[in-house]
């Protein structure tokens, strides 16, 4: 993805807000941030750490599909990932985390935002996508058709699609889903137990921080304080809409944001 789409969709998306009038005390689960000042997307490694966390963490998880995969009925198409399970340069059902580039050399890590009030959540036809007390979101891919309804609103096209695996199989496997869905859970297995997900133990450059989100409201003021950083947010109807994601930008980043003069973008400085 080109810079300009990134803080585009950036902007389009609902991100942490910092700064405004909170009741601290309402706000519950967690959050994270991820300091773009910070992240040098792991050079002098042969992948990202948060990458590689990922992928060894959640490798049981990881679809095994059919050898015969069917197509999507009507069409004569399927999509594919297992041949491609080492590619780390966008999300897929083996990918759930990757690292962007820009041509300022500026890294953006891209996973879920786990948002509080999750459009795929709703939208999902068949009810497997829950949310917990953390804020994670997770498609239990055991009971998911593959319908792709939650990546074709969600405004990243987070979730990823693997044909030949899946409930739908065993149902209707020419007239109904295609799959099964996969993202991102925020290594919610590992908050319950009171752990830090796997991409923040891992980061060398500590850029990636999770606690509850009154104190990555705190944290985010001080962050965002620091010289040359900046802070992009979204308001909606002069209230804050939260997800678990913030972004701590540099500065240069910020004229870009600025100019694009989206409606109800704003951001800190």
């Amino acid at each position: 993805m080109q810079r300009r789409k990134f803080l585009k969709s950036l902007a389009l998306s609902p991100v942490l807000v910092a700064g405004a009038n909170l009741d601290f005390s309402k706000i519950k689960g967690r959050a994270s941030i991820i300091d773009l000042d910070r992240c040098d997307g792991c050079t002098g490694f042969d992948m990202p750490k948060c990458v590689s966390a990922c992928k060894e963490k959640n490798a049981a998880r990881f679809p095994k599909p059919v050898e015969e995969i069917p197509n999507y009925f009507p069409r004569k198409i399927n999509e594919d990932y297992s041949q491609k399970q080492n590619d780390i340069s966008r999300l897929s059902p083996y990918n759930w985390t990757f690292v962007e580039v820009d041509s300022k050399k500026i890294f953006i890590p891209r996973r879920c935002m786990h948002c509080d009030d999750p459009t795929c959540q709703k939208i999902c036809p068949f009810g497997v996508i829950s949310k917990d007390k953390n804020n994670a979101v997770n498609i239990d891919e055991h009971f998911c058709f593959g319908g792709a309804k939650c990546r074709d609103v969600c405004p990243l096209g987070i979730p990823q699609r693997q044909a030949g695996v899946g409930i739908y199989l065993k149902i209707a496997p020419k007239l109904a889903g295609g799959g099964a869905m996969f993202k991102c859970d925020m290594c919610a297995d590992l908050l319950a137990e009171g752990k830090k997900p796997a991409c923040e133990t891992q980061c060398p450059k500590n850029a990636i921080i999770f606690d509850d989100k009154a104190k990555i409201l705190i944290l985010s003021k001080r962050l965002k304080s620091r010289e040359n950083s900046s802070m992009a947010i979204r308001k909606m109807a002069e209230r804050a809409l939260f997800t678990f994601l913030l972004w701590i930008l540099p500065k240069s980043m910020k004229p870009s944001l600025k100019n694009m003069k989206i409606p109800g973008t704003a951001y800190e400085s």
